[in-house]
C-alpha cells in the first residue's frame, strides 16, 4: 500500500524537476535584448503611435457573429442539396423530409435574425425611441 503512494510521489517529484529544469535552462539559453530598446517598438520595428487600449465599436462584434451565424447555415445547406436530386429520386418521403427540415433550419435562424433586427442591434447608429441621434449625417438617416 505504501509503495502506490511512492510511486505517485516519484512521478511528482520527477515532474516538478522537469517543469522546474526546462526553465532554468531557459533562463540562461535565451538572448537578453538591450535595455534601452525594451518598449520603443513593436517586434515589427514600426514605432508606437498610439496606445494598445483604444475604443472599439462592439457593433463590429455584432455584425460578425450575425455574418458567422449565416455562414454556417449554408455550410450544413450546401451538402443536402447536394444530394437532393438524389433523395428525391430514391424515395419521394426522403426528399420532402430533408426539405422540411432544411425550412424549419432557415426558420430559426430567421428568427433570431427578425429578434435581433426588432431589438435594433443591426442598427449602425443606435437611437432612443425613433430619434435620430445629434450629428448624424443626412446620408445615413
Amino acid at each position: 500500500m505504501l509503495t502506490a503512494y511512492a510511486t505517485v510521489l516519484v512521478f511528482v517529484v520527477l515532474a516538478m524537476a522537469l517543469v522546474f529544469g526546462s526553465l532554468l535552462v531557459g533562463r540562461f539559453v535565451r538572448p537578453r535584448p538591450p535595455a534601452e530598446s525594451q518598449g520603443a517598438k513593436l517586434e515589427s520595428g514600426e514605432e508606437v503611435v498610439q496606445p494598445a487600449w483604444f475604443n472599439f465599436n462592439p457593433r463590429f462584434y455584432l455584425v460578425a457573429l450575425v455574418f458567422l451565424i449565416f455562414d454556417v447555415e449554408i455550410a450544413f445547406i450546401v451538402p443536402v442539396a447536394v444530394v437532393f436530386k438524389r433523395w428525391t429520386s430514391l424515395s419521394h418521403a426522403m426528399g420532402l423530409r430533408a426539405l422540411a427540415e432544411i425550412f424549419a433550419f432557415v426558420a430559426v435562424l430567421l428568427l433570431g435574425l427578425a429578434y435581433a433586427w426588432r431589438k435594433g442591434d443591426l442598427e449602425w447608429v443606435p437611437t432612443a425611441g425613433g430619434a435620430v441621434p445629434a450629428g448624424t449625417p443626412e446620408i445615413d438617416r
